[in-house]
């Protein structure tokens, strides 16, 4: 097994290297976001069911959809009055 001899960073900077590193990927996500947005757009515009694909929570969504639908208990229909009936149009 390979094992990696790197420099580390002092305890006090590695919090500071790291919100560095995050920021840094936040800001490559964002511009690539910013150079693709049209394409993306037109896309997602055209295909519908593609902006469902290209959710990562979808699975998510989806799975509390059919839990809710599968534990909801069935409703009961009351009448309003005993006499209604659909008016003639």
């Amino acid at each position: 097994m390979y094992r990696w001899h790197g420099a580390r960073c002092p305890l006090r900077r590695e919090p500071v290297f790291k919100l560095a590193l995050i920021c840094g990927s936040l800001l490559l996500i964002l511009l690539t976001a910013l150079l693709y947005y049209q394409i993306f757009a037109s896309v997602v515009r055209n295909h519908r069911e593609l902006r469902w694909l290209l959710t990562p929570t979808n699975y998510l969504q989806a799975a509390d959809s059919y839990v809710r639908q599968r534990l909801r208990r069935p409703r009961q229909l009351v009448p309003i009055t005993p006499d209604a009936c659909r008016a003639a149009v």
